[in-house]
């Protein structure tokens, strides 16, 4: 006996296992192969979602001559079972060279709907339990995302405070922020974005803050900060860039030195009103 299962991209039919007495013979079914639709008779039983016996196959134009070769040995005759399940076609289910002779078209379609609904719940199961392991993995990724983020959302220096939220599209992404005291009287303030989202995202953001935190301990102004990023990054691969604004906020003197590297506008809200301050950009 031989499984076929149904591939609904390809729309072709691809051998995925065989039970035999004869060991070598169970190897030779197993091997790779696949029928399109229509081609032999898995095929033509794929199409019309019915079984078919035949007790001599030399009298069927449809039996495909390549079988007896792929399998290494001769068949005589053949039954071909349709698997289908509640989302369709499943596959087909071969019977080669059955020893008896007498078939029960009845029992056949009973045996093709129980196969079928057994692989279904398999790989049902199979789907769910990766599924499952998935989103475990997605858990412990995204604890471990916000694990290089500051550990307290909120800061506070002077007349400074500062209150930050990052709230992913997905379990992980690419939004990034950090704060944090920079020298004497100083703080530096980070907000970042990758491109995209997802896996990819969240782990070049990871390779962002452990490198942005690296460098920011030298205490150099904010541009020369971002072109280092920027030259540290430029082997990143394709299609993975990261706009931000990093600012170093002067306590004692109250004011402001930031550079943006192709950020969107910030906004500078007071009680009468509210400014879009588009400063002087370079590039991601």
């Amino acid at each position: 006996m031989s499984l076929l299962f149904y591939d609904k991209e390809t729309n072709r039919l691809e051998f995925k296992g065989a039970i035999c007495e004869d060991e070598k013979t169970s190897e030779s079914l197993q091997k790779k192969g696949t029928l399109e639709i229509r081609q032999g008779i898995a095929g033509a039983v794929a199409e019309s979602l019915q079984p078919l016996f035949l007790e001599d196959v030399s009298t069927e134009s449809r039996f495909n001559q390549e079988a007896d070769r792929f399998t290494g040995f001769p068949i005589k005759s053949f039954i071909a079972l349709p698997l289908v399940g509640r989302s369709g076609l499943i596959g087909v289910a071969e019977i080669l060279n059955p020893r008896k002779k007498d078939y029960d078209p009845e029992i056949a379609r009973l045996l093709s709907r129980q196969f079928a609904i057994a692989i279904e719940n398999s790989v049902f199961y199979k789907e769910s339990v990766g599924r499952e392991r998935l989103k475990q993995e997605l858990d412990i990724a995204s604890a471990i995302q916000k694990s290089f983020l500051p550990e307290s959302s909120t800061f506070r220096k002077g007349d400074l405070s500062i209150s930050a939220a990052n709230i992913s599209a997905e379990k992980v992404g690419g939004d990034l922020y950090d704060f944090f005291e920079q020298g004497e009287g100083k703080v530096g303030i980070l907000i970042g974005d990758v491109s995209g989202m997802g896996i990819s995202a969240a782990l070049y953001m990871a390779r962002f803050i452990c490198n942005f935190r690296h460098i920011t301990r030298h205490m150099d102004p904010s541009d020369i900060i971002l072109a280092r990023m920027n030259s540290l990054l430029s082997k990143s691969p394709r299609g993975l860039f990261l706009t931000c604004i990093y600012m170093l906020v002067d306590i004692a003197a109250s004011g402001v030195h930031l550079s943006v590297a192709g950020h969107p506008p910030f906004l500078w809200i007071t009680k009468g009103q509210l400014k879009v301050m588009s400063v002087e950009a370079g590039p991601p």
